[in-house]
């Protein structure tokens, strides 16, 4: 009896603590974190019952944040859509962009849900974005320890990374449909489960992420692989690259009459055009560091933490599927499909949450415990570098200053 009693004591504290940080959401959203934050500090234990509010609380500032973007290039384009489902059936809106359905079909119920409140819009791509990507996080760090410090540590990497968030509103489909295939990938690594809707969704959103799940499903992709074998495969995905022209030409003929499959190749048949030499400076000169010097230390990463001898099983899949990727990445940057090679280039971003904070773990389980108090270093680095690279970025945003003090309800209007 004095369990169960202590359980509804437990259970009420609980619904007392999300109601009152949930009103103070909506008075200030920034305060309301902060607030949770210090809650899952002071009690790790009790805590925990908080990491999913917790979740949600960023996801959903992040796209309070984005909702401020000044509609421009991509997301001008996102915008006329949106306000195209206004008037039109959802027939012709899936008939008029002829690709990836399930995105423009999720557009105009979401046009139809918020009455047209494109802020709204954004906001919830934004969190779903976000929260995918959380949960997986979580999932995963969940399957390796029980250390609070690691899923935090994670979360607030991936929420600080710049380079992402200012895609978020800019490649919509792409990140979107990246986040559900990191859904399917930690579900398989830490139970071995296949998410076979996560498949579709991701294609039929954006069909980039086709490259990562074809990877996911190489024989013995998920067996760590001999050194010899990655030479093979590096051999074996620099011939398919070399003879991509020719592969893309046919399977442009193959799926003609059939739109949303036809899309990429299509697509990817006309910017191969121009993504030679008036797109090099662009893509290596204008960000060496995001495009060329970021990813080679995620390979290194990668790399290391495969040969330290110290990974479970299960994880070697997912490093393997990162480094081929980050293989395929380069070797079309070498061969000069630079367009092609920056779209994939940000999926190596979804890695990097894992990554980082994956290579701290493998040192702690060698008594180097200093490698924790650098990783929160990096996090004061990466909130500093936040807050001073978005007003600089090359999109606009409302000062963060103003943002801050801002009420929920305010961004909506």
């Amino acid at each position: 009896m004095p369990d169960k009693v202590s359980k509804i004591s437990l259970n009420m504290e609980t619904v007392s603590y999300v109601s009152i940080f949930t009103v103070i959401y909506i008075i200030n959203p920034l305060l309301s974190i902060v607030l949770c934050v210090a809650k899952i500090l002071s009690d790790k234990k009790k805590g925990e019952r908080y990491l999913f509010l917790l979740y949600a609380f960023i996801a959903i500032y992040l796209g309070l944040i984005n909702s401020t973007k000044f509609i421009e290039s991509d997301l001008l384009n996102y915008k006329y859509m949106f306000d195209l489902c206004k008037n039109v059936s959802l027939f012709e809106v899936v008939a008029l962009k002829n690709k990836e359905p399930i995105f423009f079909a999720f557009t105009y119920s979401l046009n139809k849900i918020f009455f047209n409140n494109f802020s709204l819009y954004v906001i919830i791509l934004t969190f779903i974005i976000y929260f995918n990507m959380f949960i997986s996080i979580h999932r995963f760090w969940r399957y390796q320890t029980n250390s609070l410090f690691f899923v935090l540590f994670s979360i607030t990497i991936f929420a600080l990374y710049h380079s992402f968030f200012i895609n978020s509103t800019h490649l919509i489909r792409q990140v979107l449909a990246g986040s559900v295939f990191f859904i399917f990938l930690i579900e398989r690594t830490v139970s071995g489960k296949v998410l076979w809707v996560c498949l579709p969704i991701a294609i039929l959103i954006h069909s980039s992420s086709g490259v990562l799940f074809l990877l996911a499903f190489l024989p013995g992709i998920e067996k760590k692989i001999s050194l010899k074998r990655l030479l093979l495969m590096f051999c074996i995905i620099g011939i398919a690259i070399l003879i991509l022209d020719n592969l893309l030409g046919f399977l442009d003929g193959l799926t003609k009459n059939i739109p949303f499959l036809n899309y990429p190749f299509a697509r990817l048949s006309t910017i191969e055009n121009y993504s030679r030499a008036d797109m090099r400076d662009f893509v290596v000169g204008a960000n060496p560091i995001g495009n060329v010097y970021i990813p080679l230390l995620f390979m290194a990463i990668g790399m290391g933490i495969y040969f330290t001898g110290h990974v479970k099983e299960r994880i070697f899949g997912f490093i393997n599927i990162f480094i081929i990727f980050i293989l395929i990445v380069f070797f079309l940057k070498i061969v000069g499909y630079l367009f092609i090679s920056l779209r994939l280039n940000i999926y190596t971003i979804f890695f990097m949450p894992f990554l980082i904070p994956y290579l701290i773990f493998i040192f702690e389980k060698k008594h180097i415990n200093s490698f924790r108090i650098m990783g929160v270093l990096m996090l004061g680095f990466m909130l500093i570098y936040f807050v001073n690279y978005l007003p600089r970025s090359i999109w606009r945003y409302d000062p963060l200053s103003e943002i801050a003090v801002k009420p929920f309800l305010s961004f909506l209007l």
